[in-house]
């Protein structure tokens, strides 16, 4: 009858009712010694518990924070490097379309002074009855013609000043006809009272045309037979055209070499035609007086001979000795480098001597 009789402890603290198992089922102790135990007060001090403690955790956070994190979130860290990959990016996109913009601005030029061309060819008369030709050398049937070949078995001589006449009467300006071997240079030439006119007009008088026309030194006599230092102004088209081919000889190599010895420069005026031959080719600057016009000693022209010749780029495979003498007569391109916008002032220039003069009857 006393088996099933719970045990008693007495201690100093009360009495504690000793159970099978010091725990209850989820093995949470049991402290309570008075109280039975009861769940729901233990799951309500555990939350109790854990309020405390993430209230301290906010509490040391603000503290260190400088307030609470509830009225105060943190802030996004700004990228500072968007507005840089932005900035690239318009700046990429201004400089493609700007290159673009310069590319037709210049396909365009191109094509209007190609077309003048065209249309100035197309008046001329041809050695073949046609009315279309490739140059103005085929058109003056003397393309061929080296120093010293008689212009007397030119058949169609009447035409070739015909011709000339055609071209002169387009402009007032017309100084002569400009033709050199091995490259594109075969255009007319015009002489104004200022190097600056045409350099942006074409010889048809079309303003803003970038490949302008090649033009005569001003102070140049309009007779070209008084003229000492025959001085061509063209620019450096990166087409190839007007002196756009000069460059081509500057590299140095046997075929540049090749190309500068066997060129001829002709020059076709209302009366005749000169030859030239070239022999001395450099870069410089615009302030090397190269296009100088006054001599007032045969001497200083003998000086002026002799160091344009030293600074070529071939002299020691031309031999100029023969030429450089006072009655010597020459002929001299100038054109810029294009090597950067920040030195315009650099140019290529050609000097080539006097060989033949052909006198029209």
């Amino acid at each position: 009858m006393f088996k099933n009789r719970k045990k008693k402890k007495q201690t100093h603290k009360g009495i504690y009712i000793i159970e099978d198992m010091v725990t209850d089922n989820n093995g949470i102790p049991i402290v309570s010694d008075d109280q039975t135990y009861r769940p729901q007060h233990h799951e309500a001090s555990k939350k109790s518990q854990l309020l405390q403690r993430k209230t301290k955790t906010s509490n040391f956070s603000s503290h260190f924070s400088g307030g609470s994190s509830e009225h105060n979130p943190p802030k996004k860290k700004k990228n500072r490097w968007s507005f840089f990959r932005v900035l690239l990016f318009l700046v990429f996109i201004s400089g493609f379309v700007y290159s673009v913009g310069v590319l037709v601005d210049w396909s365009i030029d191109a094509m209007t002074a190609k077309n003048e061309y065209n249309d100035t060819l197309s008046m001329l008369k041809h050695k073949n009855d046609s009315n279309v030709s490739k140059n103005i050398g085929d058109i003056l049937d003397i393309s061929n013609v080296s120093a010293g070949f008689p212009l007397d078995d030119i058949t169609n001589i009447a035409d070739i000043q015909d011709n000339l006449k055609t071209i002169a009467a387009l402009n007032d300006d017309f100084y002569c006809w400009v033709q050199m071997t091995n490259t594109n240079i075969d255009y007319p030439v015009v002489k104004a009272n200022d190097n600056a006119i045409y350099l942006n007009r074409t010889y048809g008088g079309r303003d803003g045309v970038k490949s302008g026309t090649i033009f005569a030194d001003y102070r140049l006599s309009n007779n070209v037979s008084k003229t000492k230092n025959l001085v061509l102004y063209g620019h450096n088209m990166s087409n190839g055209t007007m002196f756009g081919m000069i460059p081509q000889l500057f590299k140095n190599d046997q075929r540049s070499w090749e190309l500068f010895d066997s060129s001829i420069i002709r020059i076709y005026t209302l009366d005749s035609v000169y030859i030239y031959q070239p022999f001395s080719i450099y870069a410089t600057t615009q302030y090397d007086n190269y296009v100088k016009q006054d001599f007032s000693k045969d001497s200083d022209w003998v000086s002026f001979l002799q160091s344009i010749y030293d600074k070529g780029l071939y002299n020691w495979k031309k031999d100029m000795r023969d030429y450089i003498k006072a009655d010597t007569k020459i002929i001299t391109f100038s054109t810029c480098t294009n090597y950067s916008a920040i030195h315009t002032q650099q140019r290529f220039v050609l000097h080539a001597v006097l060989l033949d003069v052909i006198k029209f009857k």
